[in-house]
This record gives C-alpha cells, structure tokens and sequence, in this order.
C-alpha cells in the first residue's frame, strides 16, 4: 500500500522465485560431454540443487535420458512403496 500512496514502484526482482527452487536434481544416461558438463549450471540457474551423485533422501528430481540405469531402477526401487 505505500508504495501505491507514495506513486512507486514495487521491485519484483527481489521477490522472483526461480522456477526450480528449493528441488534437488540429479541427472543420468547423458553421453554427451558436453550436456554434461552445462547441465549442472542450468539446474543451479533455474534454482534447484544440482546433486553429481543421487542421494536416497536428498535428491528430489531425477532428470534421466531414458527409463534405464542404475540411478533409474533405484528411485523406481525406492519411489514403490
């Protein structure tokens, strides 16, 4: 309200909430070195927690190229019940 009665402007950039925050992602199944290696820095930039390792109880997100893999079979181990 008093920045509408003083005629300013609210700075919205100090509230923005990135559209990852507060996840932490691990990857799995990419190949390719280089989406390897700037993967890590889009997650961070987006807001989430970029995991190198999947951490049971930690990791919230995994990002897999496929439905394959030893981190994929283990979240689907965990995530069953």
């Amino acid at each position: 309200d008093e920045c509408f009665y003083n005629g300013q402007k609210v700075k919205f950039d100090l509230f923005r909430l990135l559209p990852l925050a507060g996840l932490k992602v691990c990857v799995t199944g990419l190949n390719d070195p280089e989406d390897r290696e700037s993967l890590p820095g889009h997650i961070s930039a987006l807001g989430a927690e970029y995991f190198k390792d999947m951490r049971r109880g930690q990791c919230t997100h995994l990002i897999a190229k496929s439905a394959a893999g030893e981190k994929y079979k283990c979240v689907r181990f965990y995530s069953s019940g």
